[in-house]
C-alpha cells in the first residue's frame, strides 16, 4: 500500500511514526494489543490485515480507518462516530466493523442527501455493527443534537453543493474534545474551506488530488468574517448588469455575454483576495454564474438558444435574492 509501512509495533505514513503500540498506555477495547493465538484477532493483526487492501483508495481509508482506530481502543463507553457523505457505502462498511469489533457500546451516524441503494446493500453485508443508523438530509442542515459526537468524518468522495456550510455545521454536531477528519478527493473547495478553519490540521497527501486533514475541534483558528461592503456593492452591481444584459435583443447580447463573462473572472480573483469565508461562498457561487453564461454562449444559434438564456437567467435571479443582498 503506497506510502504505508507497518514495522514491530509502529505504523508509519511516509516515514513518520503515526502509531506506536508500545506507547499506548490504555486499550479498553475489547480486543487485546497484542495475541500469541494465531486465531485470535489483535489490534496489531487487524491493521496488518488492511495493509494488504489494493483498492485505488486503499491508502486513503487506511487512514480514515486507522485514526477512527486510535479513538476508539481509548474510549471507555464506546466512540460516537458520524460520516458525512456515506456515498456508496465503502467507508461506512469498514467504519462499521471497526466500531463493532473493538466496542459493541460504539454507534455510526451516516448521512447523506439521498437514500442510495447500493450502501444499503453494502452495509448489510457487515460482520459485526455498532449501532447504526442512516439519515438522508441536507448536508449544510442536518438536525442532529449539538456536542455529541466523538468523532465526524466529512467524506469528500460526495460533492458538497456549501462546503464551508457543511463544516460550519459539523462541527456544531461534535463535542469540544471531538475529533473531525475531512477527506477531500477531487474537491478543491472543500479543502480551502476547511484550511481556513483549520490552520495547522494534520494533512496527509495520498496523491496529487487527494488529502486527509485531521484535528481537533478546540483547535478551530477561524473566526467568521463577511464580505466588506465595497466587495458585497461590487456582486450586486455585477449581478444588475448581466441581468440588463440579458434582457438585450439578440443581435446585441453576444458581445456583452463575453463581456461579462470577463468581468465574473475579475470578481472572482477580487472574492480570492479576500479569503474570507463568505467570500469563499460566493466565488463559487461566481464560478457557475460563469458556466452557465459560456453554455449560453456556445448554445447562441442554435435550437436550445432560448433554453439556455432562460436557464442563465434563473440563475440570476436566485443568485439576486441571497442572504447577502436582502
Amino acid at each position: 500500500m503506497k506510502g504505508i509501512s507497518i514495522e514491530e509495533s509502529k505504523v508509519k505514513y511516509q516515514n513518520k511514526t503515526i502509531f506506536d503500540a508500545r506507547a499506548l498506555q490504555n486499550n479498553y477495547s475489547k480486543i487485546p494489543m497484542y495475541s500469541f493465538d494465531p486465531d485470535e484477532l489483535s489490534i496489531v493483526k487487524m491493521i496488518m490485515q488492511w495493509s494488504v487492501w489494493e483498492d485505488a483508495q486503499a491508502t486513503d481509508y487506511f487512514l480514515i480507518n486507522f485514526f477512527v482506530l486510535k479513538r476508539a481502543i481509548t474510549s471507555r463507553l464506546g466512540t460516537k462516530v458520524l460520516e458525512i457523505g456515506c456515498t456508496d457505502g465503502k467507508l461506512s462498511y469498514d467504519l462499521a466493523n471497526i466500531l463493532g469489533e473493538l466496542n459493541n457500546q460504539s454507534s455510526l451516524f451516516c448521512v447523506s442527501n439521498d437514500i442510495k441503494m447500493e450502501w444499503l446493500e453494502r452495509m448489510a453485508l457487515a460482520e459485526q455493527t455498532p449501532d447504526l443508523s442512516y439519515f438522508s438530509t441536507e448536508y449544510d442542515s442536518i438536525k442532529l443534537e449539538k456536542n455529541y459526537f466523538d468523532m465526524i468524518i466529512v467524506n469528500g468522495t460526495e460533492n458538497f453543493e456549501e462546503p464551508y456550510l457543511t463544516l460550519k455545521n459539523s462541527l456544531d454536531l461534535l463535542k469540544e474534545d471531538g475529533t473531525i477528519i475531512c477527506y477531500c478527493n477531487d474537491a478543491p473547495f472543500l479543502e480551502s474551506s476547511f484550511r481556513l478553519l483549520f490552520e495547522n490540521a494534520d494533512e496527509y497527501k495520498t496523491a496529487h488530488n487527494c488529502c486527509i486533514f485531521v484535528d481537533k475541534k478546540e483547535c478551530l483558528t477561524w473566526k467568521e468574517e463577511s464580505v466588506g461592503v465595497g466587495m458585497k456593492e461590487q456582486l450586486k452591481q455585477t449581478l444588475k448588469s448581466i441581468s440588463e444584459h440579458m434582457q438585450l435583443e439578440e443581435t446585441d447580447i453576444q458581445k456583452y455575454i463575453k463581456e461579462d463573462i470577463h468581468t465574473v473572472d475579475k470578481t472572482v480573483n477580487r472574492l480570492m483576495r479576500e479569503e474570507t469565508a463568505e467570500a469563499i461562498e460566493w466565488k463559487v457561487k461566481f464560478l457557475e454564474l460563469k458556466e452557465s453564461l459560456l453554455d449560453y454562449l456556445v448554445g447562441m444559434g442554435s435550437i436550445d438558444e432560448a433554453w439556455y438564456r432562460q436557464k442563465a437567467q434563473r440563475f440570476l435571479i436566485e443568485l439576486s435574492k441571497q442572504r447577502c443582498f436582502l
